[in-house]
């Protein structure tokens, strides 16, 4: 994969205040966050790798945002998202809700997500 660009993923940057506030701006109205369904991933034992062929971009997400990408599969809400993640990481909820916030915006901004994701459970 070599020439690909690329960026890295973390839940410290996502969840910072500008990405916060980003992603909460981007997910009003967002149903259920899907992934695209062109995107491959996969596993190393500390993240993930994630190409996204529509920009021909490699991510590199840490632990937690590459939970949250493997979590959006279009049946869950960002509210629900947030709380699988603070029950599995042992964070608050407002933790929880700023990865969510500022990893849902993350994604969306790389392209890894789905137009729009899956709204009414669908």
């Amino acid at each position: 994969m070599a020439g690909v660009a690329g960026s890295e993923v973390a839940g410290d940057e996502v969840a910072g205040g500008c990405a916060r506030e980003a992603g909460k701006r981007r997910l009003q109205g967002r149903g259920r966050p899907r992934r695209r369904h062109d995107v491959e991933w996969r596993r190393l034992p500390d993240r993930l790798l994630v190409f996204a062929p529509a920009t021909g971009a490699l991510h590199t997400l840490n632990p937690v945002a590459g939970e949250l990408f493997l979590l959006c599969d279009g049946r869950r809400s960002p509210a629900e998202l947030a709380r699988r993640l603070a029950a599995r990481h042992r964070v608050t909820a407002g933790v929880a809700r700023g990865w969510v916030g500022g990893g849902l915006a993350a994604l969306d901004e790389a392209e890894l997500l789905a137009a729009g994701g899956a709204r009414n459970g669908r």
